[in-house]
């Protein structure tokens, strides 16, 4: 059985998070991720996909539900 790290981990890796090596994953554009984040949020309850924005990219980021995210389905995040 898989423990909590190892399972967000494999949930970041098959949203396209990540890749296989751990690596945050870089999009050009928030178009090729918005859908996949909103669907994966529609069908997942016990984690929370985000997008964050980071140096002119922007990142999927995802994060076990808790009180503060539960009743979200997408977020962006912007980091200077």
């Amino acid at each position: 059985m898989l423990d909590n790290k190892a399972l967000l981990q494999n949930e970041r890796e098959s949203i396209g998070a990540i890749d296989s090596s751990g690596n945050k994953i870089a999009y050009d554009r928030v178009e090729n991720i918005l859908d996949v984040v909103t669907d994966y949020n529609d069908n997942h309850d016990d984690f929370k996909a985000t997008i964050q924005y980071e140096a002119g990219k922007f990142y999927i980021d995802l994060n076990i539900t808790n009180a503060e995210n539960f009743n979200s389905n997408t977020s962006l995040e912007i980091r200077k």
